[in-house]
């Protein structure tokens, strides 16, 4: 990844949590005026006068995320795609659910310009548009970001539906005044979204292969310039030959076996796990932990990770020809990170993430891969 690159995109990244941060924000202070929570020292004005800010504010930010999504090279989106539903080559069902997000709080914004002409009713239907537009922000932001199998990331958004769900149902089962109106239905639909909401989260964007899900099958989403092209339009890429394989961010299953080896030169026992990638990124894993003489029991068998006196790892298209070399830094049982250096210049190094579990002598399990330009920073990768 270039400096260019990692501008754009991070700023992208900032800009979208910033703007469903200060969303959630005004939701919440939406939800505690219409309860008419106030105390002595804090004038009911100030909230409402905060609310309107913080609302205009999240649209200054959520510019910097488009705008920053636009010039990203990387993504290369043209703006048709971030201004029109379903028009995105990348995720296009969840990127459509962020623009639909961002046209109604247009909507509910500008109502509060037109209240007069339109009537209090009216206005406090569209107003209510805001629980739509934040609850298509968090599917996008949980569907689409980089960041939602981080910790950080996924906290953030149950935080923010925690708060928002619970103030709301708690809206919906007291009166606002004596005698007013409760809506305990309204209330079970809330508590039965955030339930589906979670469900949905743990079984589809946090799950390994989500990209391949959410994407068609159109890999990591970047794109390439259309031949001749002199408008800047996206279009999808496509495999060629002058892209080096593993070159982008990826997950992959793990499938394959363990057996235990025996080095030629120095008799010392080796356990090698020989894996297949399955998936949307096809390939060979090698995995050889060199052990000492009196281990029985160590590496991913479960035993003290103390036994494991060297390690090499192979990574290529097919077992002849490994692409990436290198060594693992971190074991935890069936817990590796692994540092790789490309056999032949043009490609960048990789951080590789592998989670595996042994039955007998059957293996299976993950594997993520980033580049190591994007690990110092704690940048996450960037499409999973």
């Amino acid at each position: 990844m270039s400096l260019w690159e990692a501008i754009t995109w991070n700023t992208a990244r900032a800009g979208g949590f910033t703007a469903y941060l200060l969303v959630t924000i005004s939701v919440l202070l939406g939800l505690a005026l219409s309860m008419r929570w106030q105390v002595r020292w804090w004038p009911r004005l100030i909230s409402y006068e905060l609310h309107v800010w913080i609302t205009n504010l999240s649209f200054v930010f959520l510019g910097i995320h488009i705008f920053a999504s636009w010039i990203d090279p990387f993504t290369r989106f043209g703006l048709n795609e971030l201004l029109l539903p379903f028009a995105s080559h990348y995720r296009p069902l969840w990127m459509a659910l962020g623009i639909v997000a961002m046209y109604l709080s247009l909507a509910v914004t500008l109502s509060l310009f037109i209240r007069r002409q339109i009537g209090y009713t009216w206005w406090l239907r569209l107003h209510e548009l805001s629980f739509v537009v934040w609850a298509l922000a968090t599917v996008h932001g949980l569907a689409t970001g980089s960041d939602t199998r981080t910790l950080w990331g996924i906290e953030l958004y149950i935080v923010s539906a925690v708060l928002v769900c619970g103030l709301l149902c708690v809206r919906l089962l007291q009166p606002v005044t004596p005698g007013g109106r409760i809506h305990p239905v309204w209330a079970a639909i809330t508590a039965a979204s955030l339930a589906v909401a979670i469900i949905w989260t743990a079984a589809g964007p946090l799950r390994p292969g989500w990209n391949d899900i959410a994407n068609n099958g159109n890999g990591s989403g970047g794109v390439v310039q259309a031949a001749g092209s002199s408008t800047g339009a996206a279009t999808p890429s496509t495999p060629t030959t002058s892209v080096a394989p593993f070159s982008q961010p990826f997950t992959a299953s793990l499938q394959g076996s363990m057996s235990h080896q025996t080095d030629a030169n120095t008799g010392q026992p080796i356990l090698r796990l020989d894996l297949t990638l399955g998936g949307a990124q096809q390939g060979v894993l090698r995995i050889d932990l060199w052990e000492q003489d009196d281990s029985d029991n160590g590496g991913i068998d479960g035993g003290e990770n103390g036994h494991v006196t060297a390690t090499k790892v192979t990574l290529g298209v097919d077992a002849a020809a490994p692409l990436y070399q290198g060594q693992v830094s971190t074991l935890n049982g069936g817990y590796m990170v692994a540092q790789l250096d490309p056999t032949q210049p043009g490609s960048p190094s990789l951080q590789l993430t592998i989670n595996v579990q042994a039955q007998g002598e059957n293996v299976s399990g993950t594997v993520s891969a980033m580049p190591l330009a994007l690990v110092p920073g704690g940048i996450a990768a960037r499409y999973g």
